[in-house]
């Protein structure tokens, strides 16, 4: 037996006896209780935003016009089975929290959040996949501020001995510490015995001494390479060079206004309101999808109480910036440049410019 749907046909088996009502209902209870128990560790998985819309408009959530996409509304139609393959590499479709994204997803247009529950019950009524989960970092507990790593920092470590290559994966928001841990427990090495460098453009910028900051606030990208140098009695190689400059015009990350309560996914996101699934339960059971701006790998969920606004100040702030913030990185990861700069740069001004000097 089939059951005809807006995707083609369903196995029976694959249906619960729910009614659209009933489910609806269930999604929007495991929701709230989700978010309203949130903690670090929790997953939340993707889903994709089309198929996550058609089964908004079966159970009765959206209607013809009610969504500024393009996607169309079948709003009499049961869903298909979950298809989330358009949001995965091809070679990672198999599922899992390592499962690789297309690098240009943006929550609410191509793919929304839920919590496990959520997902599991949606999966038991109309199976598919892939299964694509990302953690819940509590970034801080006391405004209880949460995020969603949708794209962790991919980076390649480099071994200085052999000169071999692995990426590895972690949270822009990990310590220093946890990468050192991470990089010795594979290599099967000491960490006194290891010293880790910035290796951005092949370059030994920076030794990652300051083991308490973040990976984003040790201004680590996205795909850049790490250095493993590992001494040899007591003995480090970068004693018998010269070192690179240390980094010290550090472009200091204003955060973005966010709510009191956020939950983060997808290249980073900030939002008014929302109950803690990205585009989902909103404060009337609406589940409508939220449009989120994308800046650098999270998005925020809140429990709808926001925060003073911050100051006009930073390139989180300013539209469009991303070729700029590019160009900046790149001059603060030139060791002549910041070298030039962290030097009497300022005898070279032309005092007599007739434009002037502001």
């Amino acid at each position: 037996m089939t059951i005809p749907s807006a995707e083609g046909f369903l196995p029976a088996a694959s249906c619960l006896p729910c009614t659209a009502e009933e489910e609806r209902a269930a999604v929007d209870a495991l929701t709230r209780e989700a978010d309203a128990n949130v903690k670090d560790g929790d997953l939340r998985y993707l889903i994709s935003q089309s198929w996550w819309t058609n089964w908004q408009s079966y159970v009765g959530l959206l209607s013809y016009g009610e969504n500024d996409t393009d996607i169309p509304l079948q709003p009499a139609s049961r869903p298909g089975e979950i298809d989330n393959r358009k949001l995965v590499l091809e070679e990672t479709s198999s599922g899992s929290e390592d499962t690789e994204l297309q690098r240009t997803l943006r929550e609410g247009e191509d793919y929304t959040l839920v919590p496990q529950d959520v997902w599991r019950k949606l999966y038991d009524w109309y199976k598919g996949g892939p299964e694509i989960s990302r953690k819940v970092i509590c970034e801080d507990p006391t405004s209880r501020r949460y995020i969603v790593d949708v794209y962790p920092l991919h980076l390649t470590l480099i071994d200085e001995r052999d000169n071999s290559a692995r990426t590895i994966k972690l949270s822009r928001k990990a310590k220093v510490s946890e990468l050192y841990r991470l990089v010795c427990s594979l290599l099967s090495v000491e960490q006194s015995k290891v010293h880790i460098w910035d290796h951005y453009q092949k370059l030994k910028n920076k030794k990652l001494t300051n083991r308490n900051e973040t990976l984003e606030e040790a201004q680590l990208l996205m795909d850049q390479e790490i250095l493993l140098e590992v001494s040899a009695d007591d003995i480090w190689s970068s004693d018998h060079c010269t070192r690179s400059t240390s980094n010290e015009l550090a472009l200091l990350p204003l955060e973005p206004t966010t709510s009191s309560f956020s939950i983060a996914g997808g290249p980073n996101f900030s939002n008014g309101y929302s109950s803690g699934i990205g585009s989902s339960l909103s404060q009337d059971n609406s589940l409508n999808p939220l449009v989120k701006d994308i800046e650098d790998g999270y998005s925020n969920f809140s429990n709808g109480t926001k925060d003073d606004i911050h100051g006009l100040t930073g390139l989180h702030n300013l539209g469009n910036t991303c070729f700029m913030n590019s160009a900046i990185q790149s001059l603060v990861h030139t060791p002549p440049l910041v070298e030039y700069f962290l030097k009497e740069y300022t005898q070279e001004i032309n005092t007599e410019n007739p434009l002037g000097l502001q």
